[in-house]
This record gives C-alpha cells, structure tokens and sequence, in this order.
C-alpha cells in the first residue's frame, strides 16, 4: 500500500497518543480525536476501521476493572438495534465516495464538538425501549459510516444507570459487544485487511501509552479547560475537513 511508510505508522502512532491522553483524562475521546486525524493520513474507510479496532482492545481493560458492575439486562435491546442500523451502514460506507464521507464527517465533528462545549450532561432522555431503539440506532449510522457512535450510547447509559461503576462497565461492553461486531463486518466486506495489523499495533501502543500519561496527569492540570481546548480542535479540525471536501 502506497501510504504503509514509516513515516505514515509514527504518525498514527503519535495520534494515538494525543487521542489516548484524551481519553485517559476526560474519559472520552479517542474515536472522535483521531478520526479528525486519520482520514488525511489513510485511504477513508481504511482508517474509520483502524479506529475501531484501535478502540476494541483498549476497552477490555475497563471492562476487567469493571466486570462486577456490568447491567447485561441493558444490553440484548439496544445491541440488537445497533446491529441492524449499523450493518446498513456499512455496507452503505462501501458504496459512497470517500470525499462525501469526509465532508460529512467534518459535519458531524462540528456538531459533536459544539453538543459537548454547550449541551453536554444537560439533555435528559427517558430509559425506554422507544429511546434505545432511536439511540442505538444513531449510534449504529454514526459507527458505521464515521467509526463515532460513543455520544448518543452515553446519553442512553447515563440515564439508565445508578453508579459510576456500573456505567463504566455497562457502556463499555456494549462498545466492546458492537465495536467487535463491525470489525467483524468490516473484515467480511474486505474494508479491514490483514495490511492494518502494523498500523493497529502503532495505534495500540499510542493509545496504551496516551492513556497512562492522562491517568497520572489527571490530578495536575485543569480537566475541563483540556476538554474546551479538545473541543475546539475537533470543531475546527471538522470545519475544515467539510468546507475542504465540498
């Protein structure tokens, strides 16, 4: 593959850092990060699956931690329609020009990044099988055509669950159960490739790392003016990618 250089996996690797930093301070963040990053180093749907199995691995850890907490009864419903939504679009992704899904992408990253600076924690839904099914899928579109469907899945998770914990645990094995699932898909429709694995290892690393280095920085810097700069490198990064790909 013409961008399988050096250069281009010590790029993915350094992104991964960032993104695992993110997330390991705010809690969030890697799929979204990157994936303003990937598409300008990779070939589209190459890099929307690299993010998601970057992501897959780095889940397990959480989910270990947290495996006591774990609500299965909320799982089976909204998985089932993630599924459906996410298997369409998918195999949509493959049909679409990478241009068009950039350009959108861009799109979404703005209106991402403007929900968590000025709605995030403030919308409130009702647990139901009505909302899980327009939730997930959501979520499921979002995953399959832009590897980004974390957001609507946490609003859901946020109000069904009771602790801390068991919104961890909960939430994160239901990314782990689809996140797996698409990859799964993805390798089906010949998007992820055995030409990934030392890409996916850069990006693992990166993440693994990045997240260390936010653990132990947490206590030290100023958690929510990160999140304000992070918010507005993923809306400026979208504002560009759209208006670049019109």
């Amino acid at each position: 593959m013409l961008f399988s250089t050096p250069v281009t996996l010590v790029l993915v690797a350094l992104v991964s850092v960032v993104g695992g930093l993110i997330q390991g301070v705010s809690g969030f963040g890697f799929g979204v990060f990157v994936m303003t990053i990937f598409p300008t180093l990779l070939p589209y749907l190459f890099g929307v699956g690299l993010s998601s199995i970057i992501a897959i691995v780095g889940m397990l850890g959480i989910i270990i931690r947290y495996r006591k907490h774990i609500s299965w009864k909320y799982l089976p419903v909204p998985i089932v329609f993630y599924m459906m939504a996410s298997t369409m679009a998918i195999n949509l992704s493959t049909t679409l020009e990478a241009d068009w899904l950039k350009g959108y992408l861009g799109l979404f990253l703005v209106v991402l990044a403007f929900y968590f600076a000025f709605l995030g924690g403030k919308i409130k839904i009702k647990p139901n099988v009505g909302t899980a099914f327009i939730v997930s899928t959501m979520s499921g579109i979002l995953s399959g055509l832009f590897s980004i469907g974390g957001p609507p899945m946490v609003i859901y998770f946020l109000a069904i669950t009771k602790s801390k914990e068991e919104y961890l645990g909960t939430l994160q094995t239901f990314f782990f159960i689809s996140g797996l699932y698409n990859a799964i898909l993805r390798i089906i429709k010949g998007i992820i490739t055995v030409e990934v694995i030392p890409f996916w290892i850069c990006g693992f690393i990166g993440m693994q790392l990045g997240i260390i280095v936010g653990s132990k920085l947490i206590k030290k810097i100023d958690g929510e003016k990160l999140k304000k700069i992070v918010y507005a490198v993923i809306g400026l990064s979208g504002a560009w990618m759209f208006f670049s790909n019109l």
